[in-house]
């Protein structure tokens, strides 16, 4: 998927999980980026047969065995990209903890409510 496409799709994700804020746009931009950049991967690591390891010839004709470079890269992308979607709170702890942020807050108005009103 594009970076584009990405881009609305975090969006709508956090907008359905009630965790959107305007100021997220630059972190969306930076997630949505880092999708595109490990799809790119995947689409490279299925093109070259899908294989977690690869022959590699170095400059003495020697042949030594690899990781897949891009293999490297979609599980970096992948680590990277986890953080963000922490930050925006689309994982089920970070989701969790900003849905239990929200009750405190809920709580302590209510409590200066009543207290105010000499409950």
């Amino acid at each position: 998927m594009k970076k584009d496409g990405w881009k609305r799709k975090i969006k709508g994700q956090c907008i359905e999980a009630g965790t959107y804020k305007p100021f997220f746009e630059s972190i969306i931009d930076t997630l949505a980026g880092l999708m595109e950049a490990r799809d790119s991967a995947y689409q490279e690591y299925l093109r070259t047969g899908g294989r977690a390891v690869i022959e590699y010839i170095n400059t003495r004709g020697g042949i030594k065995l690899i990781r897949n470079p891009a293999l490297g890269t979609i599980l970096d992308c992948n680590a990277q990209a986890l953080l963000y979607w922490q930050s925006l709170g689309l994982t089920a702890k970070s989701y969790k903890q900003i849905c239990e942020g929200r009750q405190e807050q809920d709580g302590k108005r209510l409590e200066d409510i009543l207290e105010s009103l000499g409950v």
